[in-house]
């Protein structure tokens, strides 16, 4: 797993052009050799210093451990399958002003999703609740965010935990969460450990955009910086600074083609697969042609989510 470090140092946003996407156009490719019948499956980003994914990685290109000790990787693919994605929108009191440039990441990211992926919008005032249920449609997005006004105090980690309950019964098995807030929590009942805890019990990415600052003017706003760079970087996501609504689009439009060029690594773990004990995983990649790509993976698993 590469961290992006405590303090947020900024990741160079996709310029999304035409050309990016022809990329697309590469994944749907398998490079095989024998797996078990129960292999351990990893979600695994791989991007170059510019922040584009790499493509075309194979087998010999990653290397996994799990909890110190080398793994047999069996199958490596790279398909452009349909996500449920779920929408954490900040839209408590703090976030009056930057308002528009969350529901501009969400703009974004529609701009460049697979036109099959399944979204969910939960706000995060108090109390926090579905702004947008389940729908493939960007129309019933639009109509239901456009209703969306400020609220009160910040619940975030309670609408984090709330939609953690929602992709329970999403359509698809790809499933990620993207948080867009200052990232300040003044008012949830849950803490950063328990929905820490049920995150790494689900199948569940975790990516966040928005403008915490070691600067803010109160500490939930200061703390949320180690917040979401552990909930982001434990879950295998991104965690992007933005400081416009220009950022924000682009921000969100990075992840969507991000998601649409994720590697899924299949190795053969030794232990139980149903022991419910947590094993470490660390992932690796070498690539002679990106000498300095990033790569961005789950810490781990427990026995009952592998």
């Amino acid at each position: 797993m590469n961290h992006l470090g405590i303090k947020i140092r900024r990741m160079r946003l996709l310029s999304v052009a035409p050309a990016l996407l022809l990329l697309l156009c590469t994944s749907g490719y398998a490079r095989t050799s024998p797996c078990s019948e129960s292999p351990v499956q990893l979600p695994v980003s791989v991007t170059d210093q510019t922040g584009r994914p790499v493509p075309n990685l194979g087998i010999e290109n990653f290397t996994v451990t799990e909890d110190g000790q080398p793994q047999q990787i069996c199958r490596v693919t790279s398909n452009d399958e349909p996500w449920t994605i779920g929408f954490v929108l900040d839209n408590s009191a703090s976030t009056a002003s930057h308002l528009n440039w969350e529901l501009a990441s969400i703009t974004g990211f529609l701009k460049f999703a697979n036109p099959k992926n399944q979204y969910f919008v939960m706000g995060a005032s108090r109390p926090p609740g579905l702004i947008a249920d389940f729908t493939p449609l960007s129309q019933q997005l639009a109509a239901a965010l456009a209703a969306v006004q400020p609220g009160r105090s910040t619940a975030l980690l309670d609408a984090i935990s709330m939609s953690i309950d929602k992709m329970k019964t999403a359509e698809h098995s790809r499933r990620a969460l993207i948080l867009l807030s200052d990232g300040g929590d003044n008012h949830s009942a849950h803490t950063e450990n328990d929905v820490r805890s049920a995150l790494r019990q689900s199948s569940l990415q975790v990516y966040f955009i928005g403008s915490p600052r070691w600067d803010a003017p109160t500490i939930e706003q200061r703390n949320a910086i180690h917040e979401m760079q552990d909930l982001t970087s434990d879950r295998g996501g991104i965690m992007m600074s933005v400081t416009s609504g220009q950022e924000s689009a682009q921000a969100g439009g990075a992840i969507s083609v991000l998601l649409r060029h994720q590697y899924l690594l299949a190795y053969n773990s030794g232990h139980q697969h149903d022991d419910r004990k947590w094993r470490s995983v660390k992932v690796t990649v070498s690539q002679p042609g990106s000498p300095h790509a990033k790569i961005y993976s789950p810490t781990g698993y427990y026995g009952t989510t592998r």
